[in-house]
């Protein structure tokens, strides 16, 4: 958010919208510029992504993994999969190499390499559990896209991934596929944690919903105008 200097020759921002808190600490570290003009204004999530009740766990419940580049960590998320019963639907271009990993922990798994919007929606749906555990995130709205459908998440414990799902996800350390094993086996074998995981992501979600982050924006706008 911008206005123009008294001078009129060029423009300064007057606020600066970060999404994260994680944002405001990166940005304050790079940038010498006063607190007080950050604002936390968060991504907003679609409201396509409508809450669906979960199935019953069907003997081979669906993991959804959405993206493929090397930040996504799909290598590390497949190994961690080997021993467990499950299938795994992966969102994003393969190349050769995640396709014999995934072949190689032999797990069962479906691919679609571009989907529209609606084709997430279907997605996050169709799922049983979500694995977004990234070595890397500017936010990650994957993770409140499947909050707000009500799917449990299994993400990263670095980067923007903690604040973003609301500690309403089980945290793994992104670098260590035992870890990432430990917490897709949790939360796959105890139904109390994925309820509890669920119904505490769809109020996390609830905080990205874009009529909250629409007044946010208008509030910063009105103070502008104000001043």
């Amino acid at each position: 958010t911008s206005r123009r200097c008294s001078s009129g020759s060029s423009a300064a921002a007057a606020i600066v919208t970060v999404i994260l808190e994680a944002t405001r600490r990166e940005l304050l570290s790079l940038v010498d510029v006063p607190p007080q003009r950050l604002r936390l204004v968060p991504c907003c999530v679609a409201s396509s992504f409508e809450y669906v009740p979960p199935r019953p766990l069907p003997a081979e419940p669906e993991v959804l993994m959405v993206g493929t580049k090397a930040n996504k960590n799909l290598l590390r998320m497949i190994a961690a999969l080997k021993g467990l019963t499950c299938k795994v639907h992966i969102v994003g271009e393969l190349d050769v190499g995640l396709v014999a990993a995934v072949q190689a922990a032999g797990v069962e798994f479906r691919n679609s390499p571009e989907l529209d919007h609606a084709g997430m929606v279907e997605a996050y749906r169709a799922c049983d559990l979500v694995g977004f555990v990234s070595t890397y995130e500017g936010f990650g709205l994957p993770i409140i896209e499947a909050q707000a459908t009500g799917r449990p998440v299994v993400t990263s414990n670095t980067s923007s991934m903690p604040e973003a799902c609301g500690g309403a996800a089980m945290l793994v350390d992104p670098l260590q596929v035992a870890s990432i094993h430990q917490g897709f086996r949790r939360v796959l074998n105890d139904h109390s944690l994925r309820a509890d995981l669920i119904s505490r992501g769809r109020t996390n979600a609830a905080l990205y919903d874009a009529r909250r982050v629409t007044r946010m924006y208008l509030d910063i706008y009105s103070e502008l105008a104000q001043s």
